[in-house]
């Protein structure tokens, strides 16, 4: 069940509602140490075949309550899957401790219009490969509401992050740009 809002124009200040309105933002995490993904996931596929092994191969173990006079046996599996928890773990914490969340605005037509006006040689003319890429690192760093970049940062940032990670940035920007505005209802009420 949808509720109406009605506005009562009598006493409805446009101006102060269009001195608080913005555009729709949206969000983007990138990383900026994604090499060390292929780490992780070899050493996790390294730790799933440790622990397929321990769990397969029959061990000898004494009693695990040390009043009866034994311990559990550690197996070489065993230590191995300790010491790669452990690289699993310092890997994962270096990933999260280069991750990065983006906030970028809606661009105007009218913004993006000046920008292909500043990249093309004319007005008849389609943009060069050149650019194209600098209209994109130009049009990121305008949209880009935290943290804000200059263009030599966003061009930066596309070659540090590679190609994968720069175009979920650009389909946020088209998100915010083009998406049109739903909000979720509570289900608390």
């Amino acid at each position: 069940m949808t509720e109406q809002h009605s506005i009562d124009s009598s006493t409805f200040d446009v101006d102060a509602w269009l001195e608080a309105a913005a555009p729709p933002q949206r969000s983007v995490t990138v990383y900026g140490r994604a090499d060390l993904v292929a780490q992780l996931e070899d050493l996790v596929a390294e730790r799933d075949a440790a622990q397929l092994r321990a769990s397969t191969v029959p061990v000898q173990r004494g009693p695990i309550d040390p009043r009866l006079g034994g311990v559990v046996a550690e197996t070489e599996d065993d230590r191995d899957i300790a010491f790669l928890d452990d690289r699993i773990s310092d890997i994962r914490a270096a990933l999260e401790g280069s991750r990065l969340v983006l906030h970028l605005r809606a661009l105007l037509n009218e913004e993006r219009g000046e920008l292909l006006k500043k990249h093309r040689a004319s007005e008849d003319d389609d943009l060069t490969p050149e650019g194209a890429r600098a209209y994109e690192h130009d049009a990121i760093a305008l949209a880009l509401v935290s943290p804000p970049m200059t263009t030599a940062q966003t061009a930066r940032l596309h070659t540090r992050i590679g190609e994968a990670q720069w175009a979920a940035i650009g389909r946020t920007l088209e998100r915010a740009s083009s998406e049109t505005i739903d909000v979720p209802l509570s289900r608390l009420g």
